[in-house]
């Protein structure tokens, strides 16, 4: 039986796909590449910690701070 990926992690797995993918490519600056590397490395390591536990606090917090945010 596999087990899912959630959604963080399948997140992070594409962040990292392009960070290799952008690895290859001069014409992109350094910061956009350290971006990727970072954004894909931190929703790996979140994916792992909501594999484990309850991070529904954590998302009522985010969604009621994009609500305050387009609410103005």
């Amino acid at each position: 039986m596999r087990k899912k990926f959630n959604k963080y992690m399948t997140t992070g797995l594409l962040f990292n796909g392009a960070f290799l993918m952008t690895r290859e490519i001069d014409a992109i600056p350094e910061i956009i590449k350290g971006f990727f590397a970072g954004f894909a490395i931190s929703l790996m390591l979140f994916g792992i910690y909501a594999d484990c536990h309850d991070v529904s606090k954590f998302q009522n917090k985010k969604r009621q701070f994009i609500k305050r945010m387009f609410n103005r």
